[in-house]
């Protein structure tokens, strides 16, 4: 399997964040993330073996096919305040994670059987363009819902 991509890993990661002083107290800014398509499986194709004088076909994995998921885009904005309370320093901050907040199911595995398997049509599927019985996934992870956060800090 010397060169084969390795399921747990993505190729390519990366992370950023911008920021900025916009005055009065405010700050804004947002942070995206992305992450590579990440290799599932690999499709099977039809092999003829010739067993005791008869021709049988079977599926054999095709190392040279692999399935992979789609590319992941993150957007995490923030904002937040910051003012004095007496003496205090009080600051409030909202982060928004995951704010496009998509609602696709990311395939974890592909199987050649026929158990288990998902509609095609599903558009939460189609995107990742399999289109043959060969590439059906069976299992598979939720993308990361959003989550909204708002925290309070007062220095003393």
């Amino acid at each position: 399997f010397s060169g084969m991509s390795n399921p747990a890993v993505r190729e390519w990661r990366f992370n950023s964040t911008l920021a900025a002083n916009v005055g009065g107290g405010w700050r804004l800014g947002f942070s995206t993330r992305f992450r590579d398509k990440a290799v599932v499986g690999y499709a099977s194709r039809p092999i003829t073996l010739t067993i005791g004088g008869q021709q049988v076909t079977a599926q054999a994995t095709d190392l040279s096919d692999p399935l992979t998921t789609g590319r992941l885009w993150y957007l995490d904005p923030f904002a937040s305040f910051t003012t004095r309370v007496g003496s205090r320093k009080l600051t409030a901050r909202l982060n928004v994670r995951n704010l496009l907040n998509r609602s696709d199911l990311i395939p974890a595995s592909v199987t050649s059987s026929s158990a288990n398997r998902v509609d095609l049509a599903d558009p939460r599927v189609a995107s990742y363009g399999w289109s043959d019985a060969s590439r059906l996934a069976t299992v598979f992870q939720l993308q990361d819902p959003r989550e909204v956060a708002l925290t309070v800090t007062v220095e003393f």
